[in-house]
């Protein structure tokens, strides 16, 4: 996957999920050479401890870690994943020079139509056709009638390319749209290998995180050209049940 450095004149845009990268760098080393030397932490594990942010204004609470999505140009609305690798943790003292201190990871998924997702289940429902552990996954096509055993309702809609859930690492659903991104299109999609854990397109073999709630490729044609799974929000209702939506 690219890694962007601050002052390339590359600007993301409106919807592209951008990594944010907290290194473990040496801030003595930076003090006395006046920029910085190379990171200890692994720059492109980035899915063990993804923590998700929106900006949703120019008041959200960031404090002055608010600085670090601006000066890229992020625009307000983005999903942003911070990734904080440092043993200090987030300080207010480190958020203030951390505009010195980040690298980005900039993805992409702007092949996948925008289209309607709609499904709810109730708690029965979830236990027969949900994603209960680490890896179980459940694919979702409304035009194609999967599963077969499924009722849809008038209302439901599965995405662009349908709807991959995957059970978590800590146990959460992740929704996904199954399309390979790499491939722009409905027919060629994903699938999650039992082995791995990772979706693997159909066509160009392409390897996506899904367990941590990612979706970034990992290998294939996909993570070349910096492609992520597109994602979908899975809800928990107050009947023990989940809503996926966008």
């Amino acid at each position: 996957m690219q890694v962007l450095k601050i002052g390339n004149g590359s600007v993301p845009e409106y919807g592209d999920k951008i990594y944010f990268r907290f290194d473990r760098y040496n801030l003595i080393y930076f003090l006395e050479h006046g920029h910085l030397g190379d990171p200890s932490g692994n720059i492109s594990d980035i899915s063990l401890s993804a923590t998700s942010f929106i900006l949703n204004d120019v008041d959200s609470q960031w404090g002055s870690a608010i600085q670090m999505p601006m000066l890229l140009g992020l625009p307000l609305g983005s999903e942003v994943y911070l990734v904080v690798a440092s043993d200090l943790g987030f300080t207010n003292e480190i958020a203030n020079i951390t505009p010195f201190l980040y690298k980005v990871m900039y993805l992409r998924d702007e092949q996948i139509e925008p289209s309607p997702v709609y499904l709810t289940f109730s708690q029965a429902e979830w236990m027969k056709f949900g994603v209960i552990s680490i890896g179980t996954n459940r694919y979702f096509n409304k035009s194609q009638s999967l599963p077969a055993n499924f009722t849809y309702k008038e209302n439901f809609a599965t995405g662009f390319g349908g709807i991959l859930l995957v059970g978590g690492v800590g146990g959460e659903p992740y929704a996904y749209d199954a399309s390979c991104p790499n491939e722009g299109d409905a027919s060629v999609v994903v699938s999650v290998d039992r082995n791995t854990f990772e979706a693997v397109c159909s066509k160009c073999k392409s390897h996506y995180e899904v367990i941590n709630g990612t979706g970034v490729s990992v290998s294939g044609p996909a993570s070349e050209k910096h492609y992520v799974l597109k994602r979908y929000k899975s809800i928990k209702n107050a009947d023990g049940g989940y809503t996926i939506t966008n």
